[in-house]
């Protein structure tokens, strides 16, 4: 439409995307551990992202400290998917915010108490509306650079 601005177009994929039920079985099976990598590679991806042209920036996150603090880094991260699934124009009820608190509220009773233990194990279950997300994100991606791929040779998919 007349006024909106471009979407972005992303080089290399914008997040880590694994299907929802291998982030469920994972995390559990591991107890938790397995959402350390998660981040992990989240942030990883965040930092391969090209910079704007003339922008340097100095201040690039470390992906195993933003993992080891997933509980302090989490809302910006999910902010981050938010922001890629606007520029990707996709339509989403998913919001950050609560998203991070539901994850905190579940995270904390393992470290709180220690009769609490298994209410931790589903902290992964905020993340997987956010794996629904890149996921989406991905696709609408693909399916971009194939439009794009098609057009360049003058076929359409």
């Amino acid at each position: 439409m007349i006024g909106e601005p471009a979407p972005q177009a992303y080089r290399i994929p914008p997040f880590y995307s694994v299907s929802c039920t291998k982030l469920a079985v994972m995390s559990i099976c591991t107890c938790g551990l397995y959402l350390l990598y998660w981040f992990y590679k989240q942030w990883e991806k965040v930092i391969d992202q090209p910079e704007p042209k003339g922008i340097v920036n100095l201040n690039k996150p470390r992906p195993y400290l933003r993992a080891a603090f997933s509980v302090i880094f989490c809302y910006p991260l999910l902010r981050r998917v938010k922001k890629v699934s606007r520029n990707l124009q996709l339509s989403s009820w998913f919001m950050p915010g609560p998203t991070a608190i539901l994850y905190l509220l579940l995270w904390l009773p393992a470290n709180l108490t220690s009769e609490a233990w298994f209410i931790s194990l589903f902290n992964f279950l905020p993340l997987v509306l956010v794996q629904r997300e890149i996921i989406g994100s991905t696709e609408r991606r693909r399916q971009r650079l194939l439009s794009t791929r098609g057009s360049r040779n003058g076929t359409s998919l």
